[in-house]
């Protein structure tokens, strides 16, 4: 008995003392830590609603359900909206809203961009630094997956990192059935029209630049990949270009006009991040300053060597790539097919990572913590539980700092876990889940009506299309990144009253037009009201008469519409619960 115990032991003491010097391990453990907020309140989450919730959710459903109609229409969007026009910017997330419920298909993806976020920056940066430098890899993969990038846009940002390291490998002739299986899995989960427009020519110049230097045998397997994606972009947007190429389809974004000369935009985008990418480079920013002062002096004592040198040039690199991406974004002149080329911001939240992880790196090898040796007194599985402790708390402090500036939208993760421990039944400047479905508020409505969906169309006002076409209402007005020009004429037709009293409304349709909303001058470009905003609509100026032509019956508001019978509508009730964000004005078009 005693001789099987000493034998357990032998076996189960190497195994813990492998697994507290895992880096992957405890990596994953974090980001599972991230996720619990989103676990343990379930759909009573707050949501992240600006470009996720109040569009890109509902285009993965759309997509899901028409998976396999690549030329057909969707009825209970815009009157038929072409299957072509939903373009999702991570093809493969379809599949899991196919099998989960909405709530639970975006927490499940989120989990897996972070894990891929992850790994791809510990596998990089331990590739670049060497296995002594893995805690650094460890260190920038927990922040960046804890980044409040969009995670619906799948691999698109998250998955650069592990696709750099892929791209090595094949240039090593290594690893060559992961990095494959990496390239097919990048095509399916990405997207070319956010990223892959940029990256492929990237990698194309440096497999030319490969070939060039040692021949066309040492850089066939970069050109293979690049191939891979390509095909894989070729077959997720096949009914996009099908409907383009094939199709009578005049789209909405050939009246775009998106021009950008802005220089506090480059500010902004330089030391701030765009909100479509969001870097939070301060942390990056902590340790380049001194680098860059200690690099001065060395310069003049002369004591920067060839090693130095070459981290120093990778950093010089990254820093003239952020630069030129703040440059294009503000100073943006649209002219290639309405086609916005401005986006290589979308990798600076990858690049300033790796800014931050190679500046830590040299602060180590100039011995700036020789100092500090606090560590080397202690045995390795607390230096290993301290490196995690500090990865945790970099990664949490530097995402609620982001949500603590006065940003334009509302960032919920800090929020969330403040929730665990305070659920207020309405918060203002926030909706849960189960709030922004509320699926018994609009049974209600739909109770009330008392006709199949599929019978009338509906509008919304003072709030999300999208909440509307998620329970299940057919609807004439959506958030769209492509439709048909005559459908934004003709929607136009119901507004024009409300876009001439604000110009910048009137702008906001006419050059750009993806939001095709019942606009309110009186709300602007606000879309979200609950019961408790005391607020009105006094005078709402549409043509009822337009809306009804174009088969509008309804009209669903959040806020009371005081002038409903001077615009041709006829009050049929107000429908609310007392869990309800919400509070709808029900009104039928006469």
């Amino acid at each position: 008995m005693q001789e099987e115990r000493i034998m357990q032991s032998s076996y189960i003491r190497p195994a813990i003392n492998s697994l507290y010097k895992n880096y992957i391990f405890w990596g994953i453990v974090l980001i599972f830590i991230y996720m619990l907020p989103n676990i343990i309140l379930g759909q009573n989450s707050y949501l992240f609603l600006f470009d996720n919730w109040d569009s890109e959710i509902l285009f993965y459903n759309l997509n899901a359900k028409y998976f396999f109609d690549y030329n057909g229409k969707m009825p209970e969007i815009m009157n038929g909206l072409a299957t072509g026009s939903v373009n999702v910017f991570s093809p493969i997330q379809t599949l899991v809203y196919m099998i989960l419920p909405s709530y639970w298909a975006y927490i499940f993806n989120d989990f897996w961009v972070r894990i891929i976020s992850f790994l791809g920056t510990f596998l990089l940066i331990r590739k670049m630094l060497g296995k002594d430098y893995a805690w650094i890899g460890f260190l920038a993969g927990v922040i960046l997956s804890y980044l409040p990038i969009f995670t619906v846009y799948g691999t698109s940002i998250n998955g650069q990192p592990m696709l750099a390291y892929a791209v090595w490998n094949l240039a090593q002739n290594r690893k060559k059935i992961f990095s494959y299986t990496y390239a097919v899995f990048f095509g399916l989960s990405s997207s070319v029209v956010l990223t892959g427009y940029y990256l492929l020519p990237f990698m194309l110049i440096f497999a030319i630049i490969m070939t060039v230097k040692k021949g066309f045998r040492a850089s066939i397997h970069i050109y293979i990949a690049i191939a891979i994606i390509s095909f894989c972009y070729l077959l997720t947007s096949f009914k996009m270009i099908y409907n383009l190429v094939f199709l009578d389809f005049e789209t909405m974004r050939s009246e775009r006009v998106t021009n950008s000369i802005n220089i506090s935009e480059f500010f902004r985008v330089f030391f701030g991040g765009h909100m479509h990418a969001i870097s939070v480079q301060v942390y990056a920013f902590i340790v380049l300053v001194p680098v860059i002062i200690i690099m001065f002096f060395k310069i003049k004592a002369g004591t920067l060597d060839k090693n130095d040198n070459k981290y120093l040039n990778i950093i010089w690199a990254l820093l003239g790539y952020n630069i030129v991406a703040a440059i294009l974004n503000s100073f943006y002149v649209e002219f290639i097919f309405k086609f916005e080329y401005r986006r290589l911001f979308f990798s600076c939240p990858v690049t300033w990572n790796i800014i931050f992880a190679l500046s830590l790196f040299l602060l180590v090898r100039w011995q700036v913590f020789s100092k500090i040796n606090f560590f080397d007194k202690l045995k390795k599985p607390v230096v290993c539980l301290l490196t995690v402790l500090i990865a945790f708390v970099s990664a949490f402090s530097i995402t609620s700092i982001y949500e603590s500036l006065p940003l334009g939208f509302n960032y919920v993760y800090f929020q969330n876990v403040k929730r665990i421990f305070y659920r207020p039944t309405i918060n203002e400047d926030y909706i849960t889940y189960n709030q922004y479905m509320d699926t018994k508020l609009f049974d209600q409505i739909k109770q009330h009506i008392g006709k199949d969906e599929s019978e009338y169309k509906v509008v919304s006002v003072a709030m999300y299309p999208a909440i509307a076409s998620m329970n299940g209402f057919y609807t004439l007005d959506g958030y769209f990144q492509m439709y048909e020009l005559s459908y934004k004429h003709e929607f136009r037709e119901i507004i024009a009253a409300e876009l001439e009293k604000d110009e910048g409304l009137k702008r906001y349709y006419d050059k750009w037009g993806n939001k095709c909303f019942i606009f309110s001058a009186e709300l602007g470009k606000n879309y979200f009201f609950s019961k408790d905003s005391g607020k009105t609509l006094k005078s709402l100026e549409i043509n009822t008469q337009k809306l009804k032509e174009m088969g509008g019956e309804y009209v669903l508001s959040a806020l009371e519409i005081q002038n409903h019978n001077e615009i041709g509508l006829q009050f049929e009730g107000v429908f609310t619960t007392p869990q309800s964000f919400f509070e709808i004005y029900l009104y039928k078009v006469k």
